[in-house]
């Protein structure tokens, strides 16, 4: 499989909308697995969960994630991109 696709933070961020648009949600599922996104998005992604976080608890409805998960031990830590 080749990547075809470099995809934008306002396409990355689209599932996470109270109301995503089904188009960009139809391209998402149906040429994901040929797309990737440029460390610039990565960290813009993490910039703006950081941010987030920071200042309001925030849910991933799509994801059914939170910004704040519990451990094993019980305790909060900050949602991670990387979990």
């Amino acid at each position: 499989m080749t990547l075809r696709y470099l995809l934008d933070t306002n396409v990355i961020s689209e599932p996470l909308r109270p109301e995503p648009h089904p188009a960009v949600m139809a391209r998402l599922q149906e040429y994901g697995g040929m797309s990737a996104i440029a460390s610039v998005v990565w960290h813009e992604l993490l910039y703006g969960v950081e941010r987030r976080c920071s200042s309001a608890p925030l849910f991933f409805p799509y994801y059914g994630a939170s910004c704040h998960s519990k451990t094993s031990s019980g305790s909060s830590r900050p949602f991670s991109l990387l979990s």
